[in-house]
C-alpha cells in the first residue's frame, strides 16, 4: 500500500512539474505591443533598437513596435487592449485619465516640449498671434491649442493639416506649428529664417509639457509588474545604443522607413536623433533613469485646471506614475 502511495506522490509531483513548465512557457510566449504616436522615424530610435537588437528578448519578454496608423491614438489602443504599451504626450495622458481611462506613466524619455510656432512675419511676442491663423497637424492635442489661445490673450484660428508643412511653404498660412526635431529641421533645410523673431518655442512661453511618455493601464501594471520593469530596462538600453551607435541606428531606422514606403533622408534623421537627445537631456546630461519630473507634472496639472475650470483634475503624481 505504501508503495502505491509513493508512486502516486511521484506521479502527482511529475504532473505538477509538467504543468509548471507549460505555464512558464505560456507566460514567456505572451506577446506585447508597443504603440508609437507617429510613423517610423528616428524619433523612436531607442525603442526600435531595443526590438531589433533583441533587448526585449534578452529580458525575457516578447515586444514588437507598432507604428501609428494615422487613425488610432495611444490612449485608444491601450483602452481596447490592442496595445499594452503606448506613447502619449503628458497633456493627452492627463486628459485620458480624467475621462476615466486609468493609465500610468512608467517611463518618460522627453524632458521638455519640442513644440514651437514658426511665423513668416516678424513678431515680438506670442500676443502678436492673437486672431491669426496657425496650421497644426491632424490630431493635435486640443488642450495645447487652448493653452496657446490663453498665452496669446485671445483666440487663434486653427487650421488643421494632415501632416508636414506644405501649406506653410506654399503660402496658404503664415504661421505653423512645428516640432524642433522634425518640421523645424525641414524649414531650416530650405532656408527659412528661424531666429527669435520668427520662432516661438513652447518652453520659452511657460509651456514645458513634454511628449514621449510611455503608458500602460493600471490593470496591466498590477498584473505585469515584472514585464513593465523589463520593458523599461530594455528600452533604456535601446536609447543608450541609439545615441552611442548613430550609423548602425540610422541604417535600421531607414530600413524601417523604407519598409513602410516612407520618404527618408539620412541627414534629416540624424538631425532628428540629435534633437531627441537634447530633449531627453537635463542641463545637457542624459538621465540614468527616464522618469517624469514632478515639478513639470505639477505645472501641467495647473495649466490643465486653468483651462478646465469646473472640471479640474485632482490626480496626484503618485497616482499617475509607477517607478
Amino acid at each position: 500500500m505504501r508503495g502505491y502511495k509513493k508512486v502516486f506522490i511521484i506521479c502527482a509531483l511529475f504532473v505538477m512539474a509538467i504543468a509548471a513548465v507549460i505555464a512558464a512557457s505560456t507566460k514567456k510566449e505572451e506577446h506585447f505591443v508597443f504603440y508609437t504616436h507617429w510613423t517610423a522615424q528616428a524619433q523612436f530610435a531607442g525603442f526600435i533598437m531595443a526590438e531589433k537588437n533583441g533587448y526585449f528578448e534578452k529580458e525575457g519578454i516578447n515586444v514588437s513596435v507598432q507604428y501609428h496608423d494615422s487613425v488610432h491614438f495611444g490612449a485608444e489602443m491601450l483602452e481596447s487592449g490592442k496595445a499594452q504599451f503606448a506613447l502619449l504626450d503628458l497633456m493627452a495622458a492627463i486628459q485620458a485619465r480624467q475621462k476615466g481611462l486609468k493609465i500610468v506613466n512608467i517611463m518618460q524619455t522627453s524632458q521638455n516640449s519640442s513644440h514651437c510656432i514658426v511665423t513668416k512675419d516678424e513678431i515680438s511676442s506670442i500676443n502678436d498671434l492673437n486672431g491669426k491663423e496657425i496650421a497644426v497637424w491632424h490630431g493635435y492635442e486640443p488642450m495645447l491649442m487652448k493653452i496657446v489661445d490663453l498665452k496669446a490673450g485671445g483666440k487663434i484660428n486653427w487650421f488643421e493639416m494632415f501632416s508636414g508643412i506644405e501649406v506653410f511653404k506654399e503660402g496658404a498660412v503664415d504661421n505653423v506649428m512645428c516640432t524642433s526635431y522634425n518640421e523645424l529641421g525641414q524649414l531650416e533645410n530650405i532656408g527659412y529664417i528661424l531666429d527669435s523673431f520668427h520662432t516661438i518655442p513652447f518652453s520659452e512661453i511657460g509651456i514645458r509639457i513634454p511628449e514621449e511618455g510611455v503608458y500602460v493601464t493600471e490593470s496591466f501594471y498590477n498584473s505585469h509588474k515584472e514585464v513593465v520593469k523589463k520593458f523599461v530596462l530594455a528600452a533604456t538600453k535601446g536609447w543608450k545604443f541609439a545615441f552611442e551607435h548613430e550609423n548602425r541606428t540610422m541604417q535600421v531606422v531607414l530600413d524601417e522607413m523604407k519598409a513602410a514606403d516612407i520618404p527618408h533622408n539620412i541627414y534629416h534623421q540624424k538631425r532628428m536623433l540629435a534633437e531627441i537627445k537634447k530633449l531627453q537631456s537635463v542641463d545637457g546630461v542624459l538621465p540614468e533613469n527616464y522618469t517624469l519630473d514632478k515639478k513639470i507634472f505639477d505645472e501641467t496639472i495647473d495649466i490643465y485646471n486653468l483651462i478646465n475650470k469646473g472640471n479640474e483634475t485632482k490626480i496626484t503624481f503618485k497616482e499617475f506614475t509607477r517607478y
